[in-house]
């Protein structure tokens, strides 16, 4: 089942390179980075020779094709609970910060300015 979503998420990111290649051309440099290093178990030495860069640069790819993955996952977690989270909301209880320095009552009395047509 992970490796489905990761397998999904890379499918996404690869997609994403591609449709931005004109404008960031190393996009698809790190997505393939990220896809040789993470999913096909490449080494860093063959891979920075394969794409002739330092293994300083190496680790900046290899970092920000990460993060991008770990986003498309994260986006893809969100979506998947969107629907639901209002019901898990529903009883939770009110900040404390906004307990302790009456936010809570502010914003109910500020309300009704925030509709339109009544103001």
């Amino acid at each position: 089942m992970a490796r489905a979503i990761l397998d999904k998420a890379l499918d996404t990111l690869k997609q994403r390179a591609a449709a931005t290649k004109e404008q960031d051309p190393q996009n698809e440099e790190i997505a393939a980075i990220v896809d040789a290093f993470y999913f096909q178990g490449e080494s860093r030495r063959s891979l920075a020779e394969r794409f002739n860069i330092s293994t300083a640069t190496l680790s900046r790819r290899q970092k920000d094709g990460a993060d991008w993955l770990i986003q498309i996952v994260w986006d893809a977690e969100q979506l998947e609970a969107a629907p639901e989270m209002p019901l898990k909301l529903k009883d939770f209880p009110v900040p404390e910060y906004r307990r302790t320095f009456g936010l809570d009552k502010l914003l109910l009395e500020l309300e009704p300015l925030t509709e339109p047509g009544d103001n």
